[in-house]
């Protein structure tokens, strides 16, 4: 179930243009386009094995989404908010093995 969501937010996410005024954009020191494809990366990982992560895209979708709930305040046009905030729901699915209990990054661990 939980992959099968995940998934299904990942072909929406990568069909939606990537917001033009986050390209080259850094948001409290945080590079947006760097930040999107290291993101993708370990949820492409999570899907294509299976639903499991090793320890290091554990850490580095940890890292990913620390770094989302630093920036998701900050994001003043509508269309930034609602292209990087289904990342941490997908995110958290991935690092939490598809706990779907556990979608706020704040208890994602």
């Amino acid at each position: 179930m939980a992959a099968d969501e995940v998934a299904r937010l990942w072909d929406a996410h990568v069909r939606a243009p990537f917001p033009p005024t986050l390209r080259g954009a850094e948001i409290a020191a945080i590079d947006m386009v760097l930040l999107d494809a290291h993101t993708a990366g370990c949820i492409s990982s999570w899907l294509s094995s299976g639903g499991r992560l090793g320890a290091w895209r554990r850490a580095a979708i940890a890292s990913c989404l620390a770094e989302l709930n630093t920036v998701l305040p900050l994001l003043t046009d509508p269309a930034q908010a609602a292209f990087s905030a289904p990342i941490i729901t997908r995110g958290c699915l991935a690092l939490t093995g598809g706990d779907t209990n556990a979608v706020d990054v704040r208890s994602c661990r």
